[in-house]
């Protein structure tokens, strides 16, 4: 009897392993950079988002490894709220970039606000990563604006997996 490995295993395990060396470098990498009073983190994620255990958990991981000196959020409801609530309880500074309704209305179109605001949050607190939790289109619009922006991306339920982080 021999023992076959499922290929789809080992591609999962090796996505896995490449992962978590790209998370270890980026965390390590953001380490050696951070001023003595912290870094800036600004996050990303959907409206409807409403985990906030895995939030505070994923956040209190960063916070000890990275020190957080200033969140940044976007004022939507979901994961910006529940990110902001962390900064509260935790007495960490924030600030909200709130999107413009009113002002970027165009009639009988898509309103463009909280994409000009993912957009102006990162270039205004060019902040040292992104935090993206799960979210929909504006979520990705935030992620790939801090890509072209050269701003590090840190998928949270990616590290969590990696650093292993677990409810409790």
């Amino acid at each position: 009897m021999s023992l076959q490995l499922d290929p789809s295993y080992a591609t999962f395990g090796m996505t896995h392993l490449k992962i978590s060396i790209r998370i270890n470098a980026m965390i390590a990498e953001l380490t050696k950079s951070k001023s003595q009073s912290g870094i800036v983190l600004a996050v990303t994620g959907g409206r409807t988002y409403k985990n906030e255990a895995f939030v505070f958990m994923v956040l209190d991981a960063l916070h000890q490894s990275l020190s957080i000196a200033l969140l940044v959020e976007g004022g939507a409801l979901g994961a910006d709220r529940l990110c902001r609530t962390w900064a509260e309880k935790r007495s960490v500074p924030f600030t909200t970039k709130e999107a413009e309704w009113e002002k970027h209305r165009r009639p009988f179109r898509k309103n463009p606000a909280g994409m000009i605001r993912n957009e102006e949050m990162l270039r205004q607190f060019n902040p040292n990563l992104l935090l993206a939790f799960e979210g929909g289109p504006g979520t990705e619009h935030c992620r790939k604006c801090a890509s072209r922006l050269a701003i590090p991306v840190l998928d949270a339920l990616k590290y969590a997996a990696q650093k292993r982080l677990t409810f409790g």
